[in-house]
Protein backbone atom coordinates (compact mmCIF):
# COMPACT_ATOMS: atom_id res chain seq x y z
CA UNK A 1 0.00 0.00 0.00
CA UNK A 2 2.97 2.42 0.88
CA UNK A 3 4.83 1.55 -2.04
CA UNK A 4 2.03 2.60 -3.85
CA UNK A 5 1.06 5.82 -2.04
CA UNK A 6 4.90 6.96 -2.47
CA UNK A 7 5.02 6.11 -6.11
CA UNK A 8 1.68 8.02 -6.83
CA UNK A 9 2.64 11.20 -4.72
CA UNK A 10 5.88 10.93 -6.29
CA UNK A 11 4.80 10.70 -9.64
CA UNK A 12 2.10 13.27 -8.97
CA UNK A 13 4.54 15.87 -7.15
CA UNK A 14 7.23 15.37 -9.57
CA UNK A 15 4.51 16.54 -12.56
CA UNK A 16 2.36 19.13 -10.67
CA UNK A 17 4.58 20.10 -7.67
CA UNK A 18 2.32 22.79 -6.82
CA UNK A 19 -0.93 20.88 -6.26
CA UNK A 20 0.78 17.75 -4.42
CA UNK A 21 3.02 17.11 -1.07
CA UNK A 22 6.48 16.38 -1.46
CA UNK A 23 6.99 12.69 -0.58
CA UNK A 24 10.22 12.01 1.44
CA UNK A 25 10.22 8.44 2.02
CA UNK A 26 8.24 5.50 3.00
CA UNK A 27 9.28 2.58 5.05
CA UNK A 28 8.76 -0.25 7.59
CA UNK A 29 9.02 0.64 11.44
CA UNK A 30 12.14 -1.41 12.54
CA UNK A 31 10.06 -1.90 16.21
CA UNK A 32 6.94 -3.12 14.50
CA UNK A 33 6.91 -5.50 12.21
CA UNK A 34 4.56 -5.40 9.52
CA UNK A 35 3.62 -1.33 10.24
CA UNK A 36 4.76 1.11 7.38
CA UNK A 37 4.71 4.35 7.13
CA UNK A 38 5.08 7.38 4.50
CA UNK A 39 6.77 10.61 5.01
CA UNK A 40 5.57 14.09 3.42
CA UNK A 41 5.65 17.62 4.01
CA UNK A 42 3.76 19.08 6.20
CA UNK A 43 1.24 21.74 5.43
CA UNK A 44 -1.80 23.84 6.97
CA UNK A 45 -4.48 23.05 4.87
CA UNK A 46 -7.91 25.22 4.49
CA UNK A 47 -10.75 22.33 4.54
CA UNK A 48 -13.52 24.48 2.89
CA UNK A 49 -14.69 22.82 -0.34
CA UNK A 50 -13.30 25.25 -2.87
CA UNK A 51 -15.34 26.62 -5.61
CA UNK A 52 -16.65 24.16 -8.25
CA UNK A 53 -13.79 26.38 -10.93
CA UNK A 54 -11.04 25.78 -8.80
CA UNK A 55 -11.93 22.50 -8.71
CA UNK A 56 -12.21 20.94 -12.28
CA UNK A 57 -9.95 23.62 -13.30
CA UNK A 58 -7.00 21.60 -11.26
CA UNK A 59 -8.12 17.80 -11.85
CA UNK A 60 -8.54 19.51 -15.95
CA UNK A 61 -5.24 20.71 -15.22
CA UNK A 62 -3.73 17.65 -14.00
CA UNK A 63 -5.30 15.33 -16.94
CA UNK A 64 -3.69 17.89 -19.44
CA UNK A 65 -0.69 18.09 -18.00
CA UNK A 66 0.04 14.25 -17.46
CA UNK A 67 -1.81 13.35 -21.20
CA UNK A 68 1.24 11.23 -23.29
CA UNK A 69 2.83 11.20 -20.50
CA UNK A 70 2.77 7.23 -20.08
CA UNK A 71 5.97 5.76 -20.04
CA UNK A 72 4.58 2.93 -23.09
CA UNK A 73 1.23 4.95 -23.85
CA UNK A 74 -0.48 2.12 -22.08
CA UNK A 75 -2.99 2.47 -19.12
CA UNK A 76 -1.67 1.42 -15.67
CA UNK A 77 0.85 1.88 -13.75
CA UNK A 78 4.21 0.65 -12.80
CA UNK A 79 3.48 -0.18 -8.91
CA UNK A 80 -0.09 -1.44 -7.57
CA UNK A 81 -1.77 0.94 -6.13
CA UNK A 82 -4.78 1.26 -3.99
CA UNK A 83 -8.40 2.70 -3.25
CA UNK A 84 -9.24 3.10 0.28
CA UNK A 85 -7.81 -1.03 1.49
CA UNK A 86 -8.22 -2.28 -2.13
CA UNK A 87 -5.05 -3.17 -4.42
CA UNK A 88 -5.42 -1.88 -7.87
CA UNK A 89 -2.99 -4.03 -10.05
CA UNK A 90 -2.91 -1.45 -12.86
CA UNK A 91 -1.16 -4.54 -15.10
CA UNK A 92 -0.11 -2.44 -18.36
CA UNK A 93 -2.65 -2.79 -21.09
CA UNK A 94 -3.32 -0.72 -24.11
CA UNK A 95 -6.94 -1.51 -24.55
CA UNK A 96 -8.91 0.32 -22.01
CA UNK A 97 -12.01 -1.34 -21.87
CA UNK A 98 -10.48 -4.32 -21.32
CA UNK A 99 -8.26 -2.72 -18.34
CA UNK A 100 -11.56 -0.93 -16.76
CA UNK A 101 -13.58 -4.50 -16.84
CA UNK A 102 -10.53 -6.54 -15.13
CA UNK A 103 -10.16 -2.72 -12.59
CA UNK A 104 -13.87 -3.50 -11.55
CA UNK A 105 -13.72 -6.85 -11.39
CA UNK A 106 -11.16 -6.78 -8.57
CA UNK A 107 -13.81 -4.60 -6.48
CA UNK A 108 -16.87 -6.92 -7.41
CA UNK A 109 -15.03 -9.82 -5.96
CA UNK A 110 -14.21 -7.91 -3.02
CA UNK A 111 -17.69 -6.86 -2.40
CA UNK A 112 -18.52 -10.55 -2.82
CA UNK A 113 -16.01 -11.36 0.54
CA UNK A 114 -17.35 -8.39 2.25
CA UNK A 115 -21.34 -8.67 1.95
CA UNK A 116 -22.30 -11.92 0.60
CA UNK A 117 -23.81 -13.42 -2.28
CA UNK A 118 -26.38 -11.70 -4.18
CA UNK A 119 -27.53 -13.80 -7.36
CA UNK A 120 -29.41 -10.94 -9.28
CA UNK A 121 -26.27 -8.51 -8.57
CA UNK A 122 -23.75 -11.55 -9.80
CA UNK A 123 -26.34 -12.23 -12.79
CA UNK A 124 -26.09 -8.06 -13.41
CA UNK A 125 -22.37 -7.89 -13.17
CA UNK A 126 -21.73 -10.87 -15.84
CA UNK A 127 -24.14 -8.88 -18.36
CA UNK A 128 -22.38 -5.55 -17.21
CA UNK A 129 -19.13 -7.27 -17.82
CA UNK A 130 -19.71 -9.09 -21.10
CA UNK A 131 -21.92 -6.16 -22.85
CA UNK A 132 -22.23 -2.53 -21.15
CA UNK A 133 -18.55 -2.05 -20.48
CA UNK A 134 -17.19 -3.28 -24.24
CA UNK A 135 -20.62 -1.43 -25.59
CA UNK A 136 -19.99 1.89 -23.95
CA UNK A 137 -15.86 1.74 -23.97
CA UNK A 138 -14.80 0.05 -27.21
CA UNK A 139 -16.00 2.56 -29.32
CA UNK A 140 -13.22 5.48 -27.90
CA UNK A 141 -10.77 3.06 -29.42
CA UNK A 142 -12.75 2.05 -32.66
CA UNK A 143 -12.82 3.81 -36.13
CA UNK A 144 -9.71 5.56 -36.12
CA UNK A 145 -10.08 7.27 -32.19
CA UNK A 146 -7.47 7.20 -29.96
CA UNK A 147 -7.37 7.27 -26.91
CA UNK A 148 -4.32 9.40 -24.80
CA UNK A 149 -3.81 7.78 -20.90
CA UNK A 150 -3.69 10.34 -18.89
CA UNK A 151 -2.80 10.45 -14.70
CA UNK A 152 -6.07 10.10 -12.88
CA UNK A 153 -5.98 10.69 -8.94
CA UNK A 154 -8.09 8.08 -8.82
CA UNK A 155 -10.01 8.68 -5.29
CA UNK A 156 -11.04 12.23 -5.81
CA UNK A 157 -13.53 13.91 -3.11
CA UNK A 158 -13.47 16.43 -0.35
CA UNK A 159 -11.68 14.66 1.94
CA UNK A 160 -8.68 14.00 -0.88
CA UNK A 161 -8.31 17.89 -1.47
CA UNK A 162 -7.62 21.61 0.74
CA UNK A 163 -5.73 24.76 0.26
CA UNK A 164 -2.29 25.38 1.15
CA UNK A 165 -2.94 28.10 3.86
CA UNK A 166 0.25 29.69 2.86
CA UNK A 167 0.03 29.68 -0.80
CA UNK A 168 -3.43 29.25 -1.44
CA UNK A 169 -2.71 26.63 -3.82
CA UNK A 170 -5.28 23.58 -4.22
CA UNK A 171 -3.42 20.89 -3.14
CA UNK A 172 -4.23 16.51 -3.85
CA UNK A 173 -3.25 13.97 -1.76
CA UNK A 174 -3.95 9.99 -1.02
CA UNK A 175 -4.32 9.49 -4.61
CA UNK A 176 -5.11 5.82 -6.10
CA UNK A 177 -3.21 6.59 -9.23
CA UNK A 178 -2.70 5.00 -12.49
CA UNK A 179 -2.37 6.04 -16.18
CA UNK A 180 -6.27 5.65 -17.45
CA UNK A 181 -9.35 7.37 -19.32
CA UNK A 182 -9.46 11.22 -18.12
CA UNK A 183 -13.22 10.65 -17.68
CA UNK A 184 -13.20 8.05 -15.49
CA UNK A 185 -12.01 10.71 -12.87
CA UNK A 186 -15.46 12.12 -13.18
CA UNK A 187 -17.45 8.92 -12.16
CA UNK A 188 -16.87 9.66 -8.38
CA UNK A 189 -18.53 12.88 -8.58
CA UNK A 190 -21.60 11.24 -9.19
CA UNK A 191 -21.82 9.04 -6.21
CA UNK A 192 -24.43 9.96 -3.19
CA UNK A 193 -20.91 10.78 -0.60
CA UNK A 194 -19.78 13.38 -2.99
CA UNK A 195 -20.58 16.89 -2.64
CA UNK A 196 -20.15 17.68 -6.07
CA UNK A 197 -23.04 17.89 -8.08
CA UNK A 198 -23.59 19.01 -11.84
CA UNK A 199 -21.82 22.34 -11.88
CA UNK A 200 -18.59 20.71 -11.33
CA UNK A 201 -18.78 18.03 -13.92
CA UNK A 202 -20.31 21.51 -16.18
CA UNK A 203 -16.82 23.42 -15.57
CA UNK A 204 -14.61 20.14 -16.09
CA UNK A 205 -16.26 19.80 -19.68
CA UNK A 206 -15.81 23.23 -20.44
CA UNK A 207 -12.03 22.72 -20.54
CA UNK A 208 -12.05 19.10 -21.48
CA UNK A 209 -14.64 17.98 -23.66
CA UNK A 210 -16.26 14.71 -24.20
CA UNK A 211 -13.99 11.83 -25.97
CA UNK A 212 -15.50 10.53 -28.88
CA UNK A 213 -18.29 9.39 -29.46
CA UNK A 214 -19.07 12.76 -27.20
CA UNK A 215 -22.71 11.89 -27.34
CA UNK A 216 -22.22 9.38 -24.83
CA UNK A 217 -20.56 10.97 -22.21
CA UNK A 218 -22.94 10.54 -19.96
CA UNK A 219 -23.56 6.75 -20.29
CA UNK A 220 -20.15 6.33 -19.85
CA UNK A 221 -19.93 8.35 -16.66
CA UNK A 222 -22.49 7.04 -14.92
CA UNK A 223 -20.57 3.16 -15.93
CA UNK A 224 -17.82 4.93 -14.44
CA UNK A 225 -19.47 5.96 -11.67
CA UNK A 226 -20.32 1.97 -11.12
CA UNK A 227 -16.45 1.83 -9.54
CA UNK A 228 -16.80 3.57 -6.75
CA UNK A 229 -20.32 2.82 -6.00
CA UNK A 230 -18.77 -0.84 -5.82
CA UNK A 231 -15.77 0.00 -3.48
CA UNK A 232 -18.32 1.72 -1.34
CA UNK A 233 -19.87 -1.21 -1.22
CA UNK A 234 -17.06 -3.57 -0.68
CA UNK A 235 -15.56 -1.45 2.11
CA UNK A 236 -18.36 -0.44 4.20
CA UNK A 237 -20.85 -3.56 4.63
CA UNK A 238 -23.65 -1.32 5.26
CA UNK A 239 -23.45 0.63 1.93
CA UNK A 240 -23.67 -2.45 0.08
CA UNK A 241 -27.84 -2.71 0.28
CA UNK A 242 -28.99 0.64 -1.64
CA UNK A 243 -25.44 -0.17 -3.76
CA UNK A 244 -26.35 -3.21 -5.06
CA UNK A 245 -29.87 -2.08 -5.78
CA UNK A 246 -28.70 0.55 -7.78
CA UNK A 247 -26.13 -1.40 -9.87
CA UNK A 248 -28.97 -3.68 -10.68
CA UNK A 249 -31.11 -1.22 -11.89
CA UNK A 250 -28.52 0.64 -14.02
CA UNK A 251 -27.53 -2.53 -15.66
CA UNK A 252 -31.08 -3.67 -16.64
CA UNK A 253 -31.80 0.29 -17.92
CA UNK A 254 -28.64 -0.02 -20.11
CA UNK A 255 -27.52 -2.86 -21.80
CA UNK A 256 -26.05 -3.44 -25.19
CA UNK A 257 -29.09 -3.08 -27.31
CA UNK A 258 -31.16 0.20 -25.65
CA UNK A 259 -29.91 3.03 -28.19
CA UNK A 260 -28.06 6.10 -26.89
CA UNK A 261 -29.57 9.61 -26.83
CA UNK A 262 -27.99 12.81 -27.01
CA UNK A 263 -27.00 12.67 -23.03
CA UNK A 264 -24.36 15.41 -23.05
CA UNK A 265 -26.87 18.33 -23.00
CA UNK A 266 -27.81 17.13 -19.46
CA UNK A 267 -23.86 17.10 -18.37
CA UNK A 268 -23.61 20.45 -19.76
CA UNK A 269 -26.83 21.91 -18.35
CA UNK A 270 -27.70 19.73 -15.25
CA UNK A 271 -29.34 16.69 -15.34
CA UNK A 272 -29.83 14.08 -12.81
CA UNK A 273 -27.45 13.04 -10.77
CA UNK A 274 -27.59 9.24 -10.57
Amino acid sequence: MFAGEFASLSTMHALMPQSCPCPRGWGEYRTSPGTYFVVMDFLYLITELPAPERISGLIAGLHKTTAGTSPNNMFGFHVPTCHGKIAQPNDWDQDWSRFYAKLLRVFYDEDIKSNGEFPEYEKAFVAFEEHVIPRLLKPLQAEGRVLIPCLVHGDLWQENMGTNEETEDLMLYDPALFYGHNEFEIGMWRTNSVPFDETYRRHYLELIPPSEPANEWDDRNRLYSVFYHMSQSAHWVGAAKETRIRYVAYVFELDSTRPITDPRKKACTGGTRN
